[in-house]
């Protein structure tokens, strides 16, 4: 199954649960998508996708490598990327193009 077309009909059918939250708003996968926590979450989504390569390594015996240590660090490191990396290349995106530059 899995090495046909099972995961092919899995993310389809996550797609189609993600289109179907999106487009009523009444329903409860709606709510839960837009609750404070996933959206927080999904607005540090991209400084854990640069991040968490060097803290979720399993191969490493270092105590930032283990359970929950990783988890910890890989979040802190995302958040501390996200307000003086991200925020700042933002603010400065929006200056630019208010300037016209």
């Amino acid at each position: 199954y899995l090495l046909t077309i099972g995961r092919t009909l899995e993310l389809a059918a996550i797609c189609l649960l993600i289109t179907a939250a999106i487009s009523f708003p009444g329903t409860w996968l709606y709510r839960l998508l837009n609750s404070r926590p996933l959206v927080w979450l999904g607005v540090l989504s991209y400084s854990l996708y640069v991040w968490n390569n060097l803290f979720l390594n399993e191969g490493n015996h270092w105590p930032i490598h283990q359970f929950p240590y990783n988890f910890l660090c890989a979040f802190a490191t995302a958040l501390s990327s996200h307000h003086l990396v991200e925020k700042p290349f933002l603010r400065l995106k929006d200056w630019l193009n208010k300037t016209g530059s």
